[in-house]
């Protein structure tokens, strides 16, 4: 186990990110959160918006849920902002303020799963414990010959307990290392084996494209629908709508939405989002997928009349405005196909 030569190799070619320049475990934990199942592009500025908002974890429990959703719209995955809302709280109630420097503490807190314990835990308090992640799990699958399928108890107990092994000593640094080899260096398709630190001491390096195999993933189930983008008859608002706590974008800000396996044709199913709104037009599709659905909507777009009823929750939201409300991409899609002149 070439412990330093991993460290070495990072101090030297890791990159320049901004959770990597601080040492408050409140930052470490926020980028950890974000980074789940997220490219690292992707997340940087949302990390740094939302830290210059939200910058303790008081500052973040004493926030309304809304505000947290709006700074995460676009970046999915939104359970991720609700449980770290509830963590904040959590830790203020709980542990005035400070994220808890001890493994049961942590693993306690909302969101806190094996993974998010182990991050937290090692990368900002050096506690000796594994983070394993798709990175880590793909570099010690190859590096100890690991065979298998990732997603089988007995994969995941062997790299757990070579992760655990590596992680005994230097966590914090070992840690860190093993996720940015396997991003930048050890890579699902194209690994540069002859830049690895770890080459010489690797069991699986003539096995590189077959370790692990690859997981065989469900297609996404497909779901038909519609979308309904109303304005406002005397103002530049178009209508959202707060999504309930089950289902599709929960408890998110979205036009109406009908997204079923079988949704109902023509437009008899507006009068029931919107009794009595009148002439609408269908203005385009969008295709828009997540993990495990593909939805295809029909969007139509329909204007209020100036003395018409209008349903009994929701709000007239200037779309100048969206980046004030908790919104999924899919709304954007949406407004961009129903109104091309604003949303270009």
């Amino acid at each position: 186990m070439d412990r330093e030569a991993l460290i070495r190799w990072f101090e030297t070619h890791r990159r320049d990110l901004p959770w990597r320049r601080t040492s408050d475990p409140y930052a470490k934990w926020v980028a950890e959160v974000m980074l789940q199942q997220t490219r690292v592009d992707t997340v940087v500025p949302y990390y740094e918006r939302f830290l210059a908002r939200f910058p303790t974890v008081r500052d973040l429990a004493d926030a309304e849920p809304d505000s947290v959703r709006a700074l995460w719209s676009g970046l999915g995955y939104y359970r991720r902002a609700q449980l770290m809302l509830a963590a904040a709280q959590r830790i203020v109630q709980q542990h005035g303020g400070r994220l808890p420097p001890d493994a049961g503490a942590l693993r306690a807190l909302p969101g806190f799963g094996p993974y998010m314990t182990g991050a937290v835990g090692s990368m900002a308090f050096d506690l000796p414990l594994p983070a394993v992640d798709g990175n880590v799990t793909r570099v010690l699958s190859r590096l100890h010959a690991i065979e298998g399928p990732t997603d089988t108890a007995g994969h995941r107990r062997q790299v757990q307990q070579r992760a655990a092994e590596w992680a005994a000593e230097r966590p914090a640094a070992v840690n860190e290392a093993l996720i940015e080899l396997g991003a930048t260096v050890c890579t699902p398709r194209t690994p540069r084996c002859p830049a690895c630190p770890l080459q010489r001491a690797c069991a699986g390096r003539d096995r590189a494209h077959e370790l692990p195999p690859p997981k065989r993933r469900a297609a996404p189930k497909t779901w038909t629908g519609h979308g309904l983008v109303v304005r406002q008859a005397d103002g530049p608002g178009i209508w959202l709508e707060q999504r309930g706590r089950e289902g599709l974008f929960r408890e998110l800000w979205c036009v109406p939405l009908v997204a079923d396996a079988t949704p109902p044709a023509g437009s008899a199913w507006i009068e029931t989002v919107w009794p009595g709104l009148g002439r609408a037009e269908v203005r385009g599709r969008v295709v828009h997928v997540l993990t495990h659905r593909r939805l295809e909507l029909t969007v139509w777009f329909a204007r209020a009349a100036r003395d018409g009823t209008r349903p009994a929750a929701g709000r007239w939201v200037d779309p100048r405005e969206l980046d004030r409300w908790g919104t999924p991409a899919l709304v954007h899609k949406i407004l961009k196909v129903a109104l091309p002149p604003l949303f270009r």
